[in-house]
């Protein structure tokens, strides 16, 4: 399955917010995956959370596994955006990876913007 060669990396200016930014990207993702939004988890210590979106592939053939599901956690990508909060933006990532999500238990966990893209100068 190929889902395309280009990269989508718009300016930081571009999103009032992350709401505008998940609403644009999981808009493009639709066409390849189940998306639903605003899940409930809990941590290990039983203090609840919630991610922005859980994808599910539409066609799940050639993925390892059986149920294949991902997290993403969107973040609003500002000019000064600095190297604390982007290594804040990880810490959340990786926190996540040790929840039970509803419906899904542990997943993978994907930050859009990545945060190394937060440095990259724009034109």
């Amino acid at each position: 399955m190929r889902y395309g060669q280009k990269a989508l990396l718009p300016a930081p200016e571009t999103f009032p917010d992350e709401k505008a930014l998940a609403a644009f990207v999981l808009g493009k993702l639709d066409k390849w995956f189940h998306i639903e939004e605003q899940v409930p988890g809990r941590y290990w210590t039983g203090e609840e959370t919630r991610i922005d979106a859980v994808l599910r592939p539409r066609d799940p053939a050639g993925w390892h596994d059986k149920e294949p599901a991902f997290g993403v956690e969107f973040k609003s990508l500002a000019p000064n955006t600095s190297t604390g909060d982007r290594y804040g933006w990880v810490a959340q990532a990786v926190g996540y990876t040790h929840c039970q999500w509803q419906g899904y238990g542990r997943l993978g966990i994907f930050l859009c913007p990545s945060p190394d893209l937060a440095s990259v100068p724009r034109r």
